[in-house]
C-alpha cells in the first residue's frame, strides 16, 4: 500500500483489534519499542465507553466480547475478526451513543451527524480516494 490519510483513529471500546493493540502496548515493552511508544503513553489510559450496544448488554463490546472469546492479543486475527463483525453489525444498526453532542441518539443517525459537525468546525474533511491506482505518461511506475 502506498498511500493514507495522515490520520489514525482507536477506538478500544467498540474495534477489538484496537482494543487488543492498546492491552499490547499496555503490557508489552518490547511492543512498546517496536512502535516508539512510551509507558507512559498507553499505561494511565483505560478505554472510554461511546457507544451501548443492546444485544451485548455493553458499552465497551469490543473489551467484553474479547475477554469472552479468550482472545489473548492482536494476533487472534481469526477472532478478532468474527468478533468485529458482530460488533459493528450490531452497534450500527442498534448502538445508541452515550456521550457528546448526539447522546441518546442511535449511532446510524449520529454518524452522518458526527461527521457534519467535524467539518463544519475544520476538524475533518471528506476524504475521497480513486479507486484504481492513477497513471502518468510521463512517470509510470511500470
Amino acid at each position: 500500500m502506498d498511500k493514507g490519510t495522515g490520520v489514525v483513529t482507536s477506538v478500544p471500546s467498540d474495534a477489538p483489534a484496537d482494543y487488543a493493540a492498546l492491552e499490547d502496548a499496555k503490557k508489552d515493552a518490547g511492543f512498546r519499542k517496536k512502535y516508539y511508544l512510551t509507558e507512559e503513553m498507553v499505561k494511565p489510559y483505560d478505554v472510554v465507553p461511546i457507544i451501548y450496544i443492546p444485544e451485548f448488554d455493553s458499552n465497551q463490546s469490543a473489551v467484553d466480547l474479547c475477554k469472552k472469546a479468550g482472545v489473548k492479543n492482536q494476533n487472534d486475527t481469526k477472532k478478532l475478526e468474527a468478533i468485529k463483525k458482530e460488533v459493528y453489525k450490531y452497534g450500527f444498526a442498534k448502538g445508541k451513543m452515550i456521550i457528546g453532542e448526539f447522546k441518546d441518539e442511535p449511532v446510524r443517525t449520529a454518524k452522518p451527524k458526527v461527521q457534519q459537525a467535524l467539518i463544519k468546525k475544520k476538524l475533518g474533511c471528506i476524504y475521497w480516494e480513486p479507486q484504481l491506482e492513477l497513471q502518468n505518461q510521463k512517470y509510470n511506475r511500470h
